[in-house]
């Protein structure tokens, strides 16, 4: 299952709404509490009936448990949701390592 960036960059930049929207199912990564866009984004996908798979930073989930509810779930195309790099710096890089362990491994 490949994990690619949208630019090929160390940052990528996608209108949300579109992702989600486009997307099957939607891997968030949250720190307690669920906040921010990530809020909505969790929210607009339940609405949408589309699966979520919420991660909990402090508490990821084994290497098996990620691929098997993608294909438990049918998703094809992965909305990866996760809180602003403003306010956390460094979480594009942290949450690329983890996807990379989790579904390139």
């Amino acid at each position: 299952m490949p994990v690619a960036a949208c630019d090929g960059g160390p940052t990528c930049y996608v209108d949300a709404g579109a992702s989600r929207l486009d997307s099957d199912g939607t891997l968030t990564f949250y720190r307690k509490p669920l906040e921010g866009g990530t809020l909505p984004t969790c929210e607009i996908a339940y609405q949408l009936g589309k699966p979520v798979l919420p991660t909990e930073w402090d508490f990821p989930p084994s290497k098996e448990a990620v691929p098997h509810r993608i294909r438990e779930s049918q998703i094809k195309t992965l909305n990866i949701a996760e809180p602003r790099q403003s306010t956390n710096p460094g979480i594009d890089t942290e949450v690329r390592t983890i996807l990379e362990k989790l579904l390139l491994t």
